[in-house]
């Protein structure tokens, strides 16, 4: 006798989740939001969508979400991810209370892409002097194994003593020739070790607190955080959510452990009715003008505007932070590039200017 077909809700259950990048999952709300606002069918649409993009893993998931929601799933329930943040089931199950689940979406959306525009910022003003500073030294090492050994042969037929300065850069292109494969070891271990401390040796919260500790990049990601924390949270308030709900779902969306634990224990002196306030609670990771827009929780519609406030000040602190690394770091870099020049020409022509002085 043939098995019996297993019923279609149990074959999503069985299935192994596609799990979708952060980037993926942005793109994913954006998409649902841009349905649910036309008011068309979400799963047939997200169906006819799978079937417009390349073979690849967003497809595949599209497909599975598609699958899960036709099995009976809600939308809330195929969002819940680990990938995903938590609060966007959290907003998901606000939107359709209220039967606005497009125009929450969008919102939210519009919040990550601010923040992410914002990050990239602060990647490119962090990561280009680091590229070139990295650059400059490989150029550097390239002098020093392959044109210095030309010039020392040459000023060898000299037959004069060679200038102090000289002599060093002769020395070092010698100790680097001989240990060429040792320095680029080095060179490797000194940019590889540092990423994989960061991406395996350490979780999440001991990134974000090693980053914290940093000078000039530890003020950069604090402000971006609360920026971002105190964004959501007044999303989460302009939806109706109870306080005590939305400042752990705001807190964990962040990705910052400190402001998570700050977040849940206010959310607990909410619960409890006690008073956020500056005078009254005193923490680290959450500056006064924050806790002076918490404090005003009892009015509930001055309080996403209190909240949106404090996210474009913080915003604000980022963008001058990001000004002050620039500015720092551009006379480094050009002092680097005009020292490495100025010892490379001094080194290279001193020898033959003064070869020239004594035979005039």
């Amino acid at each position: 006798m043939p098995d019996k077909p297993k019923p279609p809700s149990e074959e999503p259950s069985r299935e192994t989740p596609v799990e979708l990048s952060a980037s993926e999952v942005e793109r994913l709300t954006g998409h649902i939001g841009e349905i649910t606002r036309a008011e068309l069918p979400l799963a047939p649409a997200l169906a006819a969508l799978a079937e417009e993009l390349p073979p690849d893993r967003f497809r595949r998931g599209l497909r599975q979400i598609v699958r899960r929601l036709e099995a009976g799933l809600s939308l809330e329930q195929v969002l819940s991810t680990p990938r995903a943040p938590a609060v966007l089931p959290a907003l998901i199950r606000v939107g359709v209370r209220t039967g606005r689940t497009g125009e929450v979406l969008g919102e939210y959306l519009a919040s990550v892409r601010q923040m992410a525009s914002l990050r990239r910022r602060g990647a490119l003003v962090l990561g280009y002097p680091l590229i070139l500073l990295s650059t400059l030294s490989l150029v550097f090492l390239g002098f020093l194994t392959v044109i210095v050994p030309d010039f020392k042969s040459i000023f060898s037929d000299f037959g004069t003593e060679l200038p102090r300065i000289t002599r060093l850069l002769i020395g070092l292109s010698d100790l680097v020739s001989l240990h060429v494969l040792w320095v680029l070891l080095g060179i490797v271990v000194l940019v590889v070790l540092p990423c994989v401390t960061l991406r395996w040796g350490l979780d999440r919260p001991g990134r974000r607190r090693l980053l914290h500790r940093i000078p000039m990049i530890g003020p950069l990601v604090r402000y971006g955080g609360l920026a971002r924390f105190a964004r959501l949270l007044a999303l989460l308030v302009r939806q109706e959510v109870p306080l005590p709900e939305a400042l752990p779902l705001a807190g964990d969306a962040t990705g910052d452990a400190e402001i998570a634990d700050a977040a849940r224990y206010l959310a607990d002196v909410a619960r409890q009715g006690g008073t956020l306030s500056p005078e009254t609670h005193v923490l680290s990771r959450f500056p006064a003008s924050l806790m002076q827009a918490l404090s005003w929780h009892e009015y509930r519609d001055a309080l996403p505007e209190a909240l949106l406030a404090v996210a474009e000040m913080f915003e604000g602190r980022s963008r001058v932070q990001m000004s002050l690394i620039t500015a720092l770091t551009g006379p480094v870099v050009a002092v680097f590039v005009a020292s490495t020049g100025l010892f490379l020409v001094i080194g290279l022509f001193g020898p033959i200017i003064q070869l020239l002085n004594d035979l005039s």
